[in-house]
């Protein structure tokens, strides 16, 4: 589940990037290498190497903050946003999709619980952050973790209602591909499209850190099953605890 996540904001990372040079850049130039889905791939990939490769989750906590700190961004300026269209007296910039907070098909609307329920399922990070926090304790991390699932509702609940006010039912799944250059005022189409672009950039390294510590514990307890040559290091804690559990199983 955690390679699903990181794999499923890679994927929004290129959509959204694509459709800002779609809507900005001449026609002529999207015919350019530096334009073609590859390099924006190869580009990203080679610029999250260095904090993917980081032992501790902990030398993360700077990306994390960024994060968190570019995505209030985001739903600040879409708050904005919401607020000056409703308020613009061209009827075309209106938003039109009304304020609903119970949808009208529930089929429909619980094809989104899987989505929702991602949100809340960075549990596969929760042993990592406990062990990196200062005075670490239950219930500090009790704490840390209901704010956590706090903030991420706050989040979806926010762009959800907004973003189907603002464009109805038309509205994307990508919520980014329902803001048109056109129509929206160019300071909030970067604001928001970059706000949004960046966040996912820093939380990619923080997303994968689970799955790639595991995937070298595996490894290095399938060819190290005595427990010689696991050392120190990444993955060192998860043979330990996999080795454990396993002899106890045995």
């Amino acid at each position: 589940m955690n390679l699903n996540a990181g794999i499923a904001e890679l994927i929004i990372f290129k959509a959204s990037i694509r459709k800002i040079l779609t809507d900005v850049i001449d026609s002529d130039a999207l015919n350019e290498f530096y334009t073609q889905d590859y390099f924006i791939v190869v580009l990203v990939t080679i610029a999250e190497i260095p904090p993917v490769l980081v032992s501790k989750i902990e030398k993360l906590k700077f990306l994390a903050l960024g994060g968190v700190f570019c995505i209030s961004v985001f739903m600040v300026m879409l708050v904005l946003l919401i607020i000056v269209a409703t308020a613009d007296s061209n009827p075309d910039n209106n938003p039109v999709g009304g304020m609903r907070i119970v949808p009208e098909n529930w089929l429909l609307a619980a094809a989104t619980v899987p989505n929702v329920l991602l949100a809340f399922s960075y549990q596969m990070n929760f042993f990592p952050i406990f062990k990196g926090m200062k005075n670490t304790s239950d219930k500090k991390m009790s704490r840390a973790v209901l704010l956590g699932l706090l903030f991420c509702l706050f989040c979806y609940l926010i762009v959800g209602i907004l973003g189907y006010h603002y464009a109805g039912n038309d509205v994307k799944a990508n919520f980014l591909e329902s803001l048109y250059y056109s129509k929206v005022s160019h300071l909030f189409y970067y604001i928001i499209n970059l706000s949004f672009i960046i966040s996912l950039f820093l939380a990619f390294p923080i997303m994968f850190f689970g799955c790639r510590n595991n995937f070298i514990a595996l490894i290095k307890l399938i060819f190290f099953k005595d427990g010689k040559g696991v050392g120190k290091g990444r993955g060192a804690d998860q043979v330990e605890e996999m080795s454990s559990y396993m002899q106890g199983k045995t």
